[in-house]
């Protein structure tokens, strides 16, 4: 069940990047002769900063998906039913391009 901190931080999330799909296009500078212009690089870095701080919020709230249950069958059937942190995290399909843009 998710509590209220997880919900608020939800909403933080979902917050921030409509508005860097909304805001980030309608700033715009009448002085500036650039196409990538410092502003808008700065807001969208502010809003996945904000972001990022909400999911780590979250996630460290959660405690990274380590639920076990109170007295498991075996421990085969149990790490393959909750695998940990690390293995949810090598499955995710962009990790790879994600760490080579890094």
């Amino acid at each position: 069940m998710p509590t209220r901190l997880s919900t608020i931080c939800n909403k933080v999330i979902e917050a921030g990047w409509l508005a860097a799909v909304v805001l980030v296009p309608l700033w715009f500078n009448i002085y500036s002769a650039r196409t990538f212009e410092p502003d808008k690089i700065t807001l969208m870095r502010s809003i996945a900063i904000v972001m990022a701080l909400a999911w780590l919020i979250k996630m460290a709230e959660q405690g990274f998906g380590r639920t076990r249950p109170s007295q498991p069958t075996s421990e085969v059937k149990t790490a393959t039913v909750f695998p940990t942190w690390a293995q949810r995290l090598f499955r995710v399909p962009l990790l790879v391009p994600l760490l080579l843009v890094i």
